[in-house]
């Protein structure tokens, strides 16, 4: 069994375990997510069975949407609601003030992750070591925020709901809080909904309990083909002579096939030959070097 599963993962959840249960749902022993959610967001959390594994740091690099709502005047230890408010502001937020500080926090730019997070230092994660007390300065990672818009706010009771476009890899809760600063008060997230992530909508997404129904019935239509959710990457379709060559990971001469001009440069691609996904490849100049391999043979393959 190989593909990706698009689940709406409920708050309350952790990411890890919405995997265990796919695993036992589908009595695999490969399955892997394709981005932390927040034990307390909810929303699209992509999971990869069997084979697909191989393409999921693919898919944590595709565009993300959230809705987030924030709460100003006080933060919180982790950020959002689950923790305890460690500070308070008397700073307040105004509409006009943060449509200025949206704007300036919109583009390439970096982001120090949350002491509770996911990642982990030394093998072990970081939000086991923040609850220890211990605390550890992380290297800023590179991140794009799209687009930042503003649904709505409450003035009077300091509340907003914003939608955020981005780069997987950006913290949600650490965006908002550098918003609030921005503004001169302080902010923590109140709700957050992953509402869009690897080409999918939460409104095309299965809950558990539906994808348990339907494997328990036969029906594995949950189970989308891995090259399916890497369709925001561009494609290159080799001739079919070179399947045999493609399919073994050597690199390929595209001034010598038809149309080799036309193959997108310096761009990670879905490599295709004979109709099959044979996996993710790169190409500089005119050599296409495969990353990744996803076929393995025909008989797989089906």
């Amino acid at each position: 069994m190989n593909g990706v599963i698009h689940l709406i993962k409920p708050p309350g959840m952790t990411s890890s375990n919405v995997v265990v249960a796919v695993k036992k749902i589908c009595n695999v022993k490969k399955t892997g997510h394709t981005g932390t959610l927040d034990p307390g967001a909810c929303g699209v959390l992509s999971v990869c069975v069997g084979r697909a594994t191989k393409i999921a740091d693919y898919l944590m690099e595709s565009r993300k949407i959230y809705i987030a709502g924030v709460r100003f005047g006080s933060t919180t230890d982790t950020l959002d609601s689950y923790g305890r408010i460690t500070h308070t502001s008397s700073g307040r937020a105004t509409p006009e003030a943060l449509k200025s500080a949206c704007a300036a926090y919109t583009g390439e730019q970096s982001q120090v992750p949350p002491m509770y997070s996911a990642i982990k230092v030394n093998g072990q994660k970081m939000y086991d070591i923040a609850r220890q007390g211990r605390e550890i300065e992380l290297a800023p990672r590179q991140i794009t925020v799209y687009a930042i818009d503003m649904i709505e706010m409450d003035e009077a009771a300091q509340t907003c709901l914003l939608r955020i476009e981005c780069s997987g890899g950006t913290y949600i809760r650490t965006l908002c809080a550098e918003l609030a600063k921005q503004m001169g008060t302080l902010g923590y997230i109140s709700f957050l909904l992953r509402s869009h992530a690897c080409n999918t909508d939460v409104s095309q997404c299965r809950s558990l309990d539906e994808i348990a129904s339907m494997a328990a019935a036969g029906d594995h239509s949950f189970l989308i083909p891995a090259d399916s959710a890497l369709a925001d990457f561009p494609q290159c379709t080799l001739e079919d002579y070179l399947f045999p060559i493609v399919t073994t990971g050597s690199p390929i001469d595209l001034s010598r096939i038809k149309n080799g001009d036309a193959v997108p440069r310096q761009k990670e691609l879905r490599v295709y030959c004979k109709g099959v996904f044979v996996g993710m490849g790169y190409c500089q100049d005119n050599l296409l070097t495969m990353k990744t391999m996803y076929y393995i043979n025909q008989k797989e393959s089906e």
